[in-house]
């Protein structure tokens, strides 16, 4: 189910005698185990506290493999809600499309029970069951639900650039196999000032690339509704389309492009 959802730029690649020549690229400095560990505990106090947010968002996507770049922007809105029994669904709302055209290329709607994804150019609106705690499992609660101890026994976590004023930086590592088939590095930015999510950079196995960029991040938002994660009519002369478990379960754990038809 390759529907979740990024930006490398091509280099000119001089002379191999004339690169031998040049000094490595200075690496970030690193923080201190300490730092990491009070940052992380900061962020999962921060992120307690938020029931609902809203930003304006950006998604580029690199595939070095055909060589292609493509860039789609929109909206991202995420809602907590107590589901009874010690469960908390995590709601979800995300809109993607390209510059200056009315529709869009992407759409989601997650209603904690299900997701909808929408496929405008397959004219398909596909619904998957998100069974148990699968849910827990992706990259709306690795941003909105994180719990420091769990991040640091699943990935190997380097706190970089330690003293920057306005943004907290972690690289991200795969521990575990089922993510290491996902991604093989990570760097994920923080608002300094709230801990809210700016940035998401990783990098696939293959060496594609996909960057998505946050902005106008808004915790708490009265703006966001329990009405925006309703499940959706089916848009006319469109097909509904159930999705196997057995591929809601083999779903990837990060935010991928939608496929093509």
């Amino acid at each position: 189910m390759r529907h979740y959802s990024v930006a490398l730029l091509g280099m000119l690649a001089f002379a191999a005698g004339a690169f031998a020549q040049q000094a490595a690229p200075p690496q970030d400095p690193v923080g201190t185990p300490e730092q990491l560990n009070a940052h992380l505990t900061q962020w999962e106090r921060e992120m307690n506290a938020v029931k609902s947010l809203s930003a304006e968002c950006k998604r580029i996507d690199v595939n070095r493999v055909i060589n292609n770049r493509v860039e789609l922007s929109g909206l991202v809105k995420c809602m907590k809600v107590d589901a009874g029994g010690g469960r908390v669904d995590k709601l979800a709302f995300l809109q993607l499309g390209e510059k200056d055209k009315p529709d869009p290329v992407e759409k989601y709607i997650c209603t904690g029970e299900l997701l909808y994804r929408f496929s405008p150019r397959e004219r398909i609106l596909y619904v998957h069951k998100l069974p148990g705690q699968v849910s827990d499992d992706n990259f709306i609660a690795f941003l909105f639900q994180m719990k420091a101890e769990a991040m640091k026994k699943r990935y190997d976590l380097t706190l970089v650039r330690p003293d920057d004023p306005n943004y907290i930086y972690f690289d991200i590592k795969p521990r575990l196999e089922a993510d290491k088939v996902e991604f093989q590095r990570a760097r994920l930015v923080l608002f300094k000032r709230n801990y809210l999510p700016a940035q998401l950079w990783f990098e696939e196995p293959n060496g594609n690339h996909h960057t998505w960029e946050l902005s106008k991040v808004t915790a708490n938002d009265p703006a966001v509704k329990a009405t925006d994660f309703v499940a959706p009519e089916k848009p006319k002369d469109w097909t509904i389309k159930e999705v196997k478990a057995a591929e809601t379960e083999n779903r990837p754990r990060v935010i991928r492009p939608a496929p093509g038809p």
